[in-house]
């Protein structure tokens, strides 16, 4: 997988995988999400174009109507996290996200989820009023 790609469709959101092929020189969308969802184009954005019309009538093909759809991009991105706790503040850097392209707005999956849970519990053990770790190695700074 070479790239991976969100799009959101009035809330609902769907990842898209885009995988390039080298042998037969077109990236390809498919998706776990969108049952049926299985496109090549060379082109990157024109592909990203034409996902964004077989979403919704895939979706009201497998029985799924979410309306007018309305489309956002999520890039992956490294992002610090700040949490205020009882008055300590912990950062988090070097956090792997989501980032909207139209909102700037960022996402977690589940896994960096819960390592973000685990890694804030261990700073708030240490009662320091600042802590500052690293995500990937979980190390205080």
């Amino acid at each position: 997988m070479e790239n991976e790609t969100q799009t959101s469709s009035n809330g609902f959101q769907y990842r898209i995988r885009m995988d390039w092929d080298g042998e037969a020189r077109v990236w390809i969308a498919t998706s776990e999400d969108v049952p049926g969802l299985v496109l090549e184009d060379a082109s990157k954005e024109t592909l990203m174009e034409r996902v964004k019309i077989a979403i919704p009538e895939l979706m009201e093909l497998n029985g799924e109507n979410h309306g007018e759809n309305q489309y956002d991009v999520l890039k992956p991105e490294i992002t610090d996290h700040v949490v205020n706790v009882n008055g300590q503040t912990i950062v988090i850097r070097n956090v792997p996200c989501e980032a909207s392209e139209s909102s700037g707005e960022k996402y977690y999956s589940d896994d960096v989820a819960y390592r973000l849970e685990r890694l804030v519990n261990l700073a708030k053990g240490t009662m320091k009023q600042f802590v500052e770790m690293d995500f990937a190695n979980g190390a205080l700074d």
